[in-house]
């Protein structure tokens, strides 16, 4: 996750006047005690996701609706906040550490034609 896009959202967020009652702080750390995501400074692409990965993500997270502690706000999300916090996949790559590219990173496998 992009650490940069995180703190954008949740100012949004508050702005707008939700409250969050922790959970999407950006200075929230995770159950290991280290910061969540990376910054953007360190992530190489930025990749939007079709509609049906994004209905696959959320399909996944439904199958371990069990652990409500992990999973249950974001089942709690409407689909179009879901695709806003999960529509795009943020990868690092320390061979290239370049700026980041909002791009498919593998031009020949294009979202469109893989399968799923």
């Amino acid at each position: 996750m992009n650490q940069n896009a995180i703190a954008e959202r949740y100012a949004r967020a508050r702005a707008m006047g939700i409250e969050d009652e922790g959970f999407w702080d950006p200075a929230a750390v995770g159950d290991d005690g280290r910061p969540i995501g990376s910054p953007q400074s360190q992530i190489r692409w930025a990749v939007d996701l079709p509609e049906r990965v994004i209905a696959t993500k959320h399909r996944a997270l439904e199958a371990h609706a069990s652990q409500a502690s992990d999973v249950g706000v974001f089942l709690s999300l409407s689909s179009e906040v879901f695709a806003i916090m999960f529509g795009t996949e943020y990868y690092r790559e320390p061979a290239d550490p370049g700026p980041m590219r909002h791009a498919w990173p593998v031009p020949s496998q294009r979202p469109g034609a893989l399968r799923g």
